[in-house]
């Protein structure tokens, strides 16, 4: 079977440029074009142009594709209803008719127009074409193109290639190694714009090998970097997570990209306590995970920005979540410091930024029910709508539960009842498990948030008396 030399949609992006269509040697070309939608070996017949064809379409779509820009204030443009059954936007390179968005394009040698479709305007800004758009911008530049590279043949890469070096690395790069190699680039670049225009060195693009020089220079030193990086992941800011991150807050990583670039790309412990992306917080909990002064806490990721940190008290689990940010804002990060203090301590240091999880609020509601019994001869009252209504209906029993349901009930040995929210009770088994708070401040805290009742006879009374009030308004 004939092979194909050159698709549809290349002839089409061939067919439209000035490039293709000037006279000189790739004249045949054209004619080829003109009588063929694509064009197979069976249609060229000459064998040097079969090589030539093979070896040279994709230099010649990338110079005909550098001769369009989109036009941004026109594009993209909405197809009205009414002008959608006429067929009267077609895309230039994949022949289809636009229903939807159209997009206009101007050549930047003589303004002409052409409409692409929203996924053939993607190969004006594909990266690859972007790196060596325009490099010749008609045969007599590709031809001194083509002598340049056969002199230095390292051009040829930096102009196709080059500029992704920087754009595709795995590690965000310190200011400084930006810099110099957009400064090396930039350079080159000019230096072939100028060979190509004139056809022969200036004073200055003589030194092309030793900017080329540079220029591999400066690359070895971004692999070394890169290299670093791989070994301490943790300490620095890798592209997968400043895409993920940009989907949280994409103005909040560009700041934080900027300050990373400017601290030699190493994250500072304020830069990464702003951080949510889940991948990027796992590498850090495994920092955490290898220091010993902390190895009594086991931290996982469970959310954008949120840690999972279960400890152990008396050989008893807690699970909690707590604040990527809180974390490590107070281990320090990217080197923890030498001080770091223990398991126990750090969870008495997160203190009341813990939320804890369903199973040990009900353990930590257990230890308050224990700690108000022995430190202060407590005991917990069962008591619900029956023991204010004889044969309580649904409607007092929902009411109840509603407006009292959270609370507590205590009473002491003066028979005078206590009542205290459960979230305060959770509160109270924190502090004084972790040794937050002396047991004067948790008592203080009781008397503070309580409510009181003389007698069990007295909150009976005042319920009903809330429920008979709460019944006027209906």
């Amino acid at each position: 079977m004939t092979k194909l030399l050159i698709t549809e949609v290349e002839a089409n992006i061939l067919r439209v440029s000035n490039f293709i269509g000037k006279p000189g040697e790739l004249g045949y070309v054209y004619n080829l074009l003109k009588k063929h939608n694509n064009i197979y070996e069976n249609d060229v017949k000459d064998e040097s142009r079969i090589l030539e064809i093979k070896h040279r379409v994709n230099d010649w779509v990338r110079v005909s594709l550098g001769e369009w820009r989109v036009d941004n204030t026109r594009s993209p443009y909405e197809i009205k209803n009414k002008e959608k059954d006429g067929h009267q936007f077609k895309c230039a390179f994949c022949n289809r008719n636009l229903k939807s968005i159209v997009y206009y394009a101007s050549n930047r040698t003589d303004g002409r127009y052409i409409t692409l479709g929203s996924s053939c305007v993607q190969k004006l800004g594909d990266n690859e074409f972007m790196a060596s758009a325009h490099v010749a911008n008609n045969d007599r530049e590709q031809s001194r193109y083509e002598h340049l590279i056969k002199k230095y043949p390292r051009i040829e890469y930096v102009m196709n290639a080059g500029r992704n070096k920087i754009l595709l690395e795995k590690y965000v790069l310190p200011q400084e190694l930006i810099n110099r190699f957009w400064g090396d680039f930039d350079l080159l670049k000019r230096y072939v714009r100028s060979y190509l225009k004139i056809g022969s060195f200036t004073r200055e693009s003589r030194k092309m090998q030793e900017k080329l020089n540079n220029y591999n220079k400066t690359c070895k030193l971004i692999e070394e970097y890169q290299n670093k990086c791989m070994d301490k992941p943790n300490f620095h800011l890798d592209k997968d997570t400043v895409h993920n991150e940009e989907k949280i807050n994409k103005e909040k990583i560009k700041e934080i990209k900027k300050e990373v670039e400017k601290n030699n790309g190493i994250m500072r412990t304020d830069l990464a306590a702003n951080m949510m992306s889940v991948p990027y917080l796992d590498r850090i909990k495994r920092t955490y995970d290898h220091n010993e002064n902390i190895s009594s806490l086991n931290i996982t990721v469970v959310d954008n920005g949120l840690f999972n940190v279960t400890f152990k008290i008396d050989s008893i689990s807690y699970k909690f979540n707590v604040s990527s940010k809180r974390i490590i804002s107070l281990f320090g990060f990217p080197q923890l410091n030498d001080e770091v203090p223990s398991g126990l301590n750090i969870a008495k240091a997160i203190g009341n930024h813990f939320e804890p999880d369903e199973s040990t609020k009900f353990k930590l509601l257990e230890d308050s029910i224990i700690i108000l019994g022995s430190e202060m001869e407590l005991t917990q009252l069962s008591f619900g709508a029956a023991n204010i209504w004889n044969n309580s209906s649904r409607q007092q029993e929902n009411w109840f539960k509603d407006e009292y349901g959270k609370y507590i009930i205590f009473k002491d040995g003066s028979n005078v009842l206590t009542l205290l929210d459960s979230k305060d009770m959770i509160e109270i088994a924190l502090w004084y498990e972790l040794k937050l708070k002396e047991m004067k401040e948790i008592m203080e805290f009781i008397k503070y948030k309580s409510i009181k009742y003389s007698s069990k006879k007295e909150l009976i009374d005042g319920i009903k008396n809330s429920y008979d009030v709460s019944q006027s308004f209906y």
